[in-house]
């Protein structure tokens, strides 16, 4: 039998193998494994409170997410659907694009 060792990936060559150029390397058998099990770990511990973060908002297309703060205390924004742009609560079409609202 003949194994072909290529990096991390050792396969078996099932045809006769040229050996003119090959490195002979010893194989020893051994009677225990080669790795001895690892300590158990103890568990993670919760982590710690971060500091307070300031409200956050995230807009894409019609969707929108917001985190902290409270929703009553702030007016409600519009941006425009088509570029994005923040517009103002009274306005009927985008100053940026002129598309309507």
């Amino acid at each position: 039998m003949f194994l072909r060792i290529h990096g991390d990936h050792i396969s078996r060559i099932e045809a006769e193998a040229d050996l003119q150029n090959a490195e002979s390397i010893p194989l020893n058998k051994l009677a225990r494994p080669v790795l001895e099990p690892m300590e158990r770990m103890k568990p993670m511990e919760p982590m710690k409170p971060m500091r307070s973060m300031r409200p956050m908002e995230m807009r894409m297309g019609n969707m929108e997410m917001r985190m902290g703060g409270h929703e009553e205390e702030r007016p409600e924004r519009k941006f425009c659907t088509k570029c994005g742009k923040s517009l103002n609560a009274e306005d009927r079409y985008c100053a940026s694009c002129g598309s309507k609202v």
